[in-house]
């Protein structure tokens, strides 16, 4: 089954956010003299969405090199780096927002928006599905929103390269994300997804680093077992009090 976090949240959303931002900056669409005060005006923008949009789990700053490589700024695609996959998910919204507020008429732009607006809509409508199954309707608007995302980003991807630009770069995760959306007919895509997992991977390395200290290496491994066995037994002794 595909997995939620890695196609989107570690992928096509670094994508949209990395595109949003650069055109922020280097089309001059927000304010300011120079490269570095035109990301701090862009980031005051995402603060204020922050806010509007009453999202909580936020990044705490922004730099040139979260977005582009430095060393080669025209020669690279922009995306997002550096960020956490559930910082990413939020940081969507606000970012979308705040570029749709600069955005102007011309059909770039436009593309842009609608490419954002439906990354949100299936943001939006895959958080909000109750229980293991999407309804008929809720599946319908998954895979709307995704046809309308790709097909706008391709769009996209083609107008940069007519124009010699290297921007709205296309990876595997696209084509992913379409089979993501097919199997939400059957399947939950928040079911499926390895937050959990990723969170387990970290509880152990705590684990396993503090089983380090003053301990040989060959004993490691049976004194990280040892303590996982015993929080788990805790932890289930706790659950039936």
């Amino acid at each position: 089954m595909p997995d939620h976090m890695h196609i989107c949240d570690l992928g096509v959303f670094q994508r949209i956010i990395g595109n949003l931002l650069f055109g922020m900056v280097f089309d001059r669409m927000v304010p300011g003299a120079d490269t570095k005060s035109r990301v701090q005006a862009a980031w005051y923008m995402i603060e204020r969405e922050y806010v509007n949009l009453r999202i909580s789990q936020r990044i705490s700053g922004l730099t040139l090199s979260m977005f582009c490589n430095e060393k080669k700024i025209h020669g690279s695609q922009p995306s997002l780096r550096g960020v956490k996959a559930a910082e990413t998910r939020w940081l969507l919204p606000a970012v979308v927002s705040a570029f749709e507020k600069l955005a102007s008429d011309s059909d770039e732009h436009r593309l842009a928006v609608r490419c954002g607006r439906c990354a949100c809509g299936y943001l939006d409508t895959m958080q909000n599905i109750e229980g293991h199954v999407p309804t008929p309707e809720e599946a319908s608007d998954i895979r709307r929103f995704v046809y309308h995302l790709t097909m706008s980003y391709s769009a996209l991807r083609w107008s940069s390269y007519q124009r010699g630009l290297v921007r709205w770069g296309l990876t595997p995760k696209f084509h992913f994300l379409c089979h993501l959306a097919d199997m939400c007919s059957y399947s939950n895509p928040r079911s499926n997804w390895t937050y959990m997992d990723e969170d387990f991977m970290g509880i152990i390395k705590k684990l396993v680093k503090g089983c380090f200290a003053g301990t040989k290496f060959e004993n490691a491994q049976v004194k990280t077992a040892v303590r996982w066995a015993l929080a788990y037994e805790l932890s289930c002794a706790f659950h039936d009090l």
